[in-house]
């Protein structure tokens, strides 16, 4: 599997990266707007990325943000619902009102409150149906 984290905090993407291996690689970056290069990326190589882990709170882009321009451009590419990568947005904040917003759009499979273990990003991959 290939993930795909965003997060401008250099210790979350490096406990989130140990949490990884042991399911796949990942993609490590520190904001919005490099998520959305590493997504466009992905697909232009038709290398997928398998979920994206998208931090809410960045500088450059936000999470939120990011997740936007990533389903315009998987619309435009002509991506069903059921094509489009499952995003798991983490905050640190038990911010349930940009989260709600984001679920209300259909944006996001899953959401992560920080700090990250093992059994959180577990259970946010299997709410997002990724089979683990």
């Amino acid at each position: 599997m290939r993930f795909l984290v965003a997060d401008d905090n250099e210790l979350n993407l490096k406990v989130m990266e140990k949490l990884l291996n042991e399911l796949g690689e990942s993609e490590l970056v520190a904001n919005g707007r490099e998520a959305v290069r590493a997504y466009e990326r992905s697909m232009k190589e038709n290398n997928p990325f398998d979920a994206v882990f998208m931090d809410i709170m960045m500088p450059v882009m936000d999470g939120q943000q990011a997740l936007q321009s990533i389903r315009e451009m998987e619309r435009k590419a002509g991506y069903k619902l059921d094509q489009q990568i499952p995003a798991i947005m983490a905050t640190a904040l038990d911010d349930t009102q940009n989260v709600s917003q984001a679920f209300f759009r259909g944006e996001v499979s899953a959401y992560i409150v920080k700090p990250f273990d093992k059994d959180k990003v577990l259970s946010a991959l299997r709410e997002a149906d990724i089979s683990v």
